[in-house]
């Protein structure tokens, strides 16, 4: 299992490693849809901040609305990378699009800074509000996902990272070159 503090410190290390592929791509393309049909660099950066902002604000809300709301965990937790490979698995398989409040804007490339700032900081702030979590309580409490289903909050941070990381790839592969 990992600890608090090893998952805190792989979602700074993937902030930074996505920061700097960010910093290599000119601000003219951030916006540009270089694949038809699919998301700008920006968007992909927009999709993130929706959903890193969600799971910060389910980490606000009081421990007992999240068990009224949506129960308790009664399995055995998955490790990192049960969780990565279950989500690689479940992206191969599906045709399924995020959730409409979790897909992006049209994002302009004089929006690059700002949004990346916004990410960065929504990044932080939920890098926070984990630390107040009890290690006990990690496992304890769920939330939904759409494509994974109920997640312990220890799995959603999973989560967060290993998403951060889908993107980042993504990014590397198809958008940002050199």
């Amino acid at each position: 299992m990992t600890s608090k503090a090893e998952l805190e410190n792989k979602l700074l290390l993937e902030l930074e490693a996505l920061e700097n592929l960010l910093d290599r791509q000119p601000s003219s393309l951030f916006a540009t849809h270089i694949i038809p049909g699919k998301w700008s660099t920006g968007q992909h950066i927009h999709h993130l901040l929706l959903s890193t902002k969600l799971f910060h604000k389910a980490l606000c809300l009081p421990r007992l609305f999240l068990k009224y709301k949506f129960g308790t965990n009664n399995r055995k937790e998955r490790t990192f990378e049960d969780l990565k490979t279950r989500y690689k698995t479940e992206l191969s398989q599906s045709t399924v699009k995020p959730p409409k409040s979790f897909q992006p804007r049209e994002i302009r490339d004089k929006d690059k800074e700002q949004l990346i700032a916004q990410f960065r900081k929504a990044s932080l702030k939920l890098n926070k509000n984990f630390k107040r979590w009890k290690e006990k309580d990690l496992g304890h409490y769920i939330l939904p996902h759409p494509l994974l289903g109920m997640l312990t909050i220890r799995e959603m941070f999973y989560f967060t990272i290993i998403h951060m990381e889908h993107h980042r790839h993504i990014l590397e592969k198809r958008y940002i070159t050199g």
